[in-house]
Order: structure tokens, then sequence, then C-alpha cells
């Protein structure tokens, strides 16, 4: 009898130990899903921004970019860099600032290619940029890089096909611009 109640103390305890770890093992996957939601919740102020003052969004970027970075959150990091480079793509016009960013996309993708990133205007912007400096063939491998991205927006297709017909059609490959 005293070998059953000592064997059913230490399962006992191994119980609430397993219990108190289950607890501490959620808290820690609220906390971090909770600083997901937070980044998510700073990211879409900063597109919010994007559009009415770019310069007030550039400075929300600088306050911000710590935060995201810590977040170690590759899928937000990768997001919030290429907001950085569309800002300096397309607002504050500045080709080594902007690629500047898409590399830094680049490595961390490289870094991490088992995740899943749902961003195809990462290889877009980088492709623009490119093109714009005469690097044909580089920006039509980085749209063709786009169209691997799963998206379920046919306007991002078509932008992405336009933008190699044109790209060929710069090349003067008037007979690849029509495929």
């Amino acid at each position: 009898m005293s070998y059953i109640l000592k064997y059913s103390k230490n399962i006992l305890i191994i119980i609430i130990l397993l219990f108190l770890f289950s607890c501490n093992s959620n808290d820690v996957n609220n906390e971090q899903k909770n600083k997901n939601n937070k980044i998510d919740s700073l990211l879409l102020t900063l597109d919010s921004l994007h559009h009415a003052n770019v310069d007030s969004a550039i400075k929300f970027a600088e306050i911000i970019n710590m935060e995201i970075i810590q977040s170690q959150n590759t899928v937000q990091i990768v997001n919030f860099l290429s907001f950085l480079t569309e800002v300096y793509q397309y607002r504050l016009p500045n080709d080594a600032k902007a690629l500047n960013y898409a590399s830094k996309i680049l490595e961390r993708m490289a870094l991490y290619p088992d995740v899943s990133y749902d961003n195809p205007f990462v290889f877009i912007n980088i492709g623009n940029i490119l093109l714009k400096n005469d690097f044909i063939d580089e920006a039509i491998e980085m749209y063709f890089y786009a169209l691997e991205i799963p998206m379920d927006n046919k306007f991002t297709f078509a932008l992405i096909y336009n933008n190699i017909a044109s790209s060929y059609l710069r090349q003067e490959n008037c007979e690849l611009s029509k495929n």
C-alpha cells in the first residue's frame, strides 16, 4: 500500500508540473500572438501614414524599426522592409536606398527559405528598379520570381505580366512580349 502511495505522489507531482508547464507554454504563445498583433497594427498604421504623409511615415518607421526587427517574425520584417523599399522607390525616389532595403529582404528570404511569403511586390519593386536602370534581363527574372508567390489578386498577375511584356519590348523582343 505504501508502495502505491509513494508512486501516486510522484505521479501527482508530475501531473502538476506538466500542468504548470503547459500553462507557461500557453502564456508564452499568447504573449507571442499579442506581439505579432501589435506589429501587424504598427504596420497598418505605417501604411496609412504612407498614403497621408510620407515624411510622417518615415519618422514612424524609424521609431518602430527596432521593435519590428526584435519581433523576429520574418514575414513581418519582410513586409516592413518592403514598405521602406516602396517609399524610397516611389514616394521619395532614391534607388540606392530602395535597393538597400530590397537586398535586406532577399537576405532574410535566403536565411528562411521555408517561410511562406505572400508579398509579390517585393520582387515587382526590385524588378522595377532594375528596369528603370536598364538591367532588363535581371528585371524580367525578378518578375518571374514574383509569379511564384501564391496570390489570388488578378490585378497583381496582370501587373506582373504587363511588366514582363514591357521589359521584352524595351529589349525590342516583340515576339516574347506577345507571349
